[in-house]
């Protein structure tokens, strides 16, 4: 059983964020379905997917039309990306309504640590907090990393609440899409 955790960063309560080590680069795209499940897979295994994304309605595929894709690059590769949404966002978690919500966030392997993910989160936050957002949530499960609650609480975002979740069964394949 693992915990999933909510979080929200009000845009009071963000320190900023140093600029990006010269050799990091990002750039914001439209997502496209197809595009944005093939970068969780690259993040983890598949069963980080959550059942909507595995078989996705309508509504889910243009819901992942409705927000920015970070891409986080080095030297000219691509090293992760984030998924930001502004439709539909966890404004129940503040009331706000110009709150958006970090779908999904993720450094490929071989990039994590050394504090990459807290420049380039940093890099999003700012850049949500300058385009006029009241607050920024996200949801995390333990399962992904063991100290992903730690991160983004040291980066200013305070827990909302908490609830057990089961861990998925691995699919065999990404739908394709």
């Amino acid at each position: 059983m693992a915990t999933l955790t909510h979080l929200v960063l009000l845009k009071e309560d963000f320190a900023g964020a140093a600029g990006l080590p010269e050799a990091l680069r990002v750039r914001t795209e439209i997502p496209t379905y197809s595009g944005f499940l093939e970068r969780v897979a690259k993040v983890g295994d598949e069963w980080h997917l959550r059942p909507e994304l595995r078989r996705p309605s309508l509504e889910t595929l243009a819901a992942v039309k409705d927000g920015d894709l970070y891409i986080f690059e080095r030297a000219s590769a691509e090293i992760g990306f984030c998924y930001v949404s502004f439709e539909g966002a966890e404004i129940r978690q503040t009331g706000l309504a110009s709150c958006v919500e970090i779908n999904k966030v993720g450094l490929y392997p071989g990039h994590t640590g050394g504090g990459l993910g807290r420049s380039l989160v940093g890099y999003v936050l700012s850049d949500l907090f300058k385009m006029g957002a009241e607050a920024v949530c996200l949801n995390t499960r333990d399962s992904n990393h063991v100290n992903s609650v730690p991160f983004y609480e040291r980066m200013g975002f305070q827990v909302t609440g908490s609830e057990p979740v089961c861990e998925q069964v691995p699919v065999p394949a990404l739908v394709n899409g």
